[in-house]
């Protein structure tokens, strides 16, 4: 297993939605950090362990949208 950080930015479904209302849901997910900082989208910092960056990045996608369901995967960031 490999050692694998990124960020990936979400579009909430409300545009106007605060993102830091899930602020304590997203401490569930494995080693991650939320940021917030615009209306409507919320940026999430990872740490995780996977064979692989894409596999790392694809359960990332999962917990997230595990948790916020109607959430828009925006931006992948290495």
């Amino acid at each position: 297993m490999k050692h694998h950080e990124f960020i990936l930015i979400f579009k909430l479904g409300d545009k106007d939605e605060d993102p830091r209302t899930y602020a304590d849901a997203l401490q569930s997910c494995d080693k991650a950090r939320p940021s917030f900082g615009i209306r409507g989208y919320l940026a999430v910092e990872f740490e995780r362990e996977a064979s692989s960056l894409s596999e790392a990045k694809r359960r990332a996608v999962r917990d997230v949208l595990h948790i916020i369901p109607d959430a828009q995967l925006d931006v992948l960031s290495p």
